[in-house]
């Protein structure tokens, strides 16, 4: 009996990733029912729902995924100081997804995609870059060519206050990595000097690895707390028997 009620929540979840979103728009997603083992089949309806998830879901707070606002990002070291402002990113709506799937003895759901993404923010720079001198202030834009992502969020069953059952996901890991390398472009550098401009954007987007290593540590966890806090968001917004099939 209990393996069955943990196979029935099992599905439950699962469906819930991918039959919600009928509810919530008014194109509703066409869905076929997926077992458990059957890995293709789910994958494949969470894309097929991704579309409408990106756009947000207004009455549960969510925002649009299509252009992600996160907050400022202000870093400080002994060599560099800089801030990002009014970030902007672009690139959710064209998500790829690998693979999701849910250890229930363990309660963990794995999520893993690759996107490239496009941030466009106000920035302002001063410090020293591999001992040196570089400093401007205006806008940036970077773009993170095919980001890949894995999470692993960790989860329980709980009651609502109706008494029914949710998925309340406590907290997340996560691992990310951009294959296709770094691209950035700060605009004014230097004052506007084009010939230093140019040897320091030569010098950032040949050795990104290393500067993100360094400098950009933040800027990752800072976009998946925002995905994080929405798939929270998401699904604890229903019953799970609400979905059962």
């Amino acid at each position: 009996m209990m393996n069955l009620e943990v196979s029935k929540i099992s599905i439950q979840i699962f469906l819930f990733l991918f039959v919600l979103l009928e509810n919530l728009t008014a194109n509703p997603i066409t869905h076929e029912k997926c077992s458990l083992q059957d890995a293709a089949c789910i994958k494949k309806q969470a894309q097929l729902a991704l579309p409408s998830f990106t756009e947000g879901v207004p009455e549960l707070e969510i925002q649009s995924f299509n252009k992600m606002h996160i907050k400022d990002i202000v870093f400080e070291s002994t060599d560099m100081n800089y801030e990002l402002r009014n970030i902007e990113i672009g690139g959710f709506n064209d998500t790829i997804i690998d693979d999701i799937s849910i250890n229930m003895p363990f309660k963990l759901m794995r999520l893993s995609f690759h996107t490239t993404l496009k941030v466009d923010c106000d920035y302002k720079l001063d410090g020293l870059l591999f001992g040196v001198p570089a400093f401007g202030e205006g806008k940036a834009y970077i773009t993170l060519n095919n980001m890949k992502v894995e999470m692993i969020l960790i989860f329980d069953i709980v009651k609502n206050e109706q008494g029914k059952d949710i998925m309340d996901i406590k907290t997340h890991i996560f691992g990310a990595n951009a294959i296709g390398g770094v691209h950035t472009q700060l605009d004014n550098m230097f004052n506007g000097d084009k010939d230093k401009s140019e040897i320091f954007h030569a010098l950032i987007n040949e050795n990104w690895r290393p500067i993100i290593a360094n400098f950009g540590r933040s800027f990752s966890p800072t976009i998946i707390k925002g995905i994080f806090e929405a798939i929270k968001t998401y699904m604890r917004s229903r019953p799970l028997e609400d979905l059962a099939l």
